[in-house]
């Protein structure tokens, strides 16, 4: 599941984002309880379902903040893969401090690598 969601490309882009549609989206105190429950287990198989979860209650608000950055000199598809990068490298480093504001800090840390993105692609 990880290598899709970073080496999407144009073709694909089209199936991407009806598979993205049709995923369940999370309250914010939900994302937060499944976040701290995630920090604080030591089941290794139950991170991997609470992993899967959040990342895939997240991926609309990456396709979201990503279309802000649309026109930038970036392609559509670079832009949600960056923002997926950051997705998973901040869920898989989520501590229990991190799980109260979940939502917030996600969105920030997506942003930021989409944001990383552009200013990249503009220096070249």
């Amino acid at each position: 599941m990880r290598m899709k969601l970073i080496t999407i490309d144009e073709k694909q882009l089209k199936d991407y984002l009806v598979l993205v549609q049709k995923m369940k989206e999370l309250t914010p105190e939900k994302a937060a309880a499944q976040a701290e429950k995630m920090a604080c287990s030591k089941n290794k198989a139950e991170k991997r379902v609470i992993y899967r979860g959040l990342v895939g209650a997240q991926l609309k608000n990456v396709v979201h903040i990503a279309s802000r950055y649309r026109g930038a000199g970036v392609t559509f598809a670079v832009l949600i893969a960056a923002g997926n990068r950051a997705l998973i490298s901040y869920i898989k480093n989520l501590d229990a401090s991190g799980a109260a504001n979940f939502m917030e800090s996600c969105c920030w840390h997506i942003e930021g690598a989409v944001m990383d993105c552009v200013v990249e692609a503009r220096k070249k």
